[in-house]
């Protein structure tokens, strides 16, 4: 195979979003392949092997429930979240989390979230040694993030109550997620 097509797509793509300000979605070119998001999530495991993985299914389960920290945009946060979660900036500082906390979560786990559990995964490795000082009992991940959250069918919320829609970041990662799930894909 010939790669000098292919890098000369890319560095034109490349070129085209600077001059334009485009994302790399609008040009119709994903950086990241066709990748499912099991191998997004197991890249991720690979990538931040002190941050423990929680399974969607069994947040329900946890006792006592966990603090719920949402990684994500407030644009994302709006269209879903998970019920009683606390928004917080992906690049948000161990002191803008114990802020937005309030109070410090002794005893109880912190669980983070963003769409895939990449953002969340860096936050959570970030601030982990300062949440358990603080008495939290574990830092941990959701695993495929709210992504994975609502190929399972789990419950959503927005401003307006429950929901199905999930904010899909752009058409590029819109392509992890299966057609039964609703999506909201920005221009």
């Amino acid at each position: 195979m010939d790669i000098q097509p292919v890098r000369s797509r890319a560095l034109l793509l490349l070129a085209l979003s600077v001059v334009t300000g485009a994302s790399h979605a609008q040009w119709g070119w994903c950086p990241f392949g066709p990748q499912t998001l099991a191998e997004v999530e197991a890249r991720i495991t690979r990538q931040f092997p002190d941050v423990p993985q929680w399974e969607p299914a069994s947040l329900a389960a946890r006792e006592p429930p966990p603090v719920v920290l949402d990684v994500r945009e407030p644009e994302e946060y709006e269209v879903s979240h998970l019920s009683g979660a606390i928004r917080i900036g992906p690049d948000a500082s161990l002191s803008d989390v114990r802020r937005a906390l309030g109070v410090a979560p002794r005893g109880a786990p912190v669980l983070l979230y963003c769409s895939v559990g990449r953002r969340s995964s860096i936050m959570a490795d970030r601030i982990r040694s300062g949440l358990l000082a603080d008495g939290a009992s574990e830092v941990a991940n959701l695993r495929g993030g709210i992504f994975a959250w609502a190929i399972g069918g789990l419950p959503l919320v927005n401003a307006n109550g429950p929901t199905r829609v999930v904010h899909a970041v752009d058409s590029c990662w819109a392509k992890l997620l299966p057609p039964q799930v609703r999506t909201f894909v920005p221009d």
